[in-house]
């Protein structure tokens, strides 16, 4: 699928490793993007820049969180998105279960006017959170210093 849409941004394409769990760390191409897993809570941690040559990367990723629960998805180490990167978080919602939600969490106030803009901060089963700590079943590391 490779059709545009809002601002002329193509589609994020469907991976067809639907299901199939990321187990390390995934690097795009260019080094601009590193999406890592978490498991506490499940979800994924992205750094760097969301563009239209990472999208891939971005998309086979979130694949493999589609029959995964409510996961959640880190964007405090994100630098860049646009609308594509935005396009795939939202459609990630979408494809989950009724029951469950997609959280972003850390979402920079840059990154939420841009969904406010576009409409997709109230797109079902899409949570916004300000914080890592937004988290539904996320654990404070009794170590931090505050």
């Amino acid at each position: 699928m490779n059709t545009t849409g809002i601002a002329g941004a193509p589609d994020p394409t469907v991976s067809e490793r639907i299901g199939k769990p990321v187990s390390g760390p995934i690097t795009a191409s260019n080094g601009r993007l590193r999406i890592s897993p978490s498991l506490d809570p499940p979800g994924l941690r992205i750094d760097g820049d969301l563009d239209r040559a990472t999208l891939p990367a971005l998309t086979e990723a979130l694949a493999s969180l589609a029959d995964g629960g409510s996961p959640v998805v880190d964007l405090s180490g994100l630098v860049f998105v646009d609308i594509g990167g935005l396009r795939a978080l939202v459609m990630a919602a979408a494809r989950l279960e009724d029951a469950h939600v997609l959280t972003l969490c850390s979402v920079s106030p840059h990154v939420r006017r841009l969904l406010d803009l576009t409409g997709w901060s109230d797109a079902p089963r899409l949570r916004l959170g300000d914080g890592p700590s937004d988290a539904p079943g996320h654990r404070h590391d009794l170590g931090a210093v505050r």
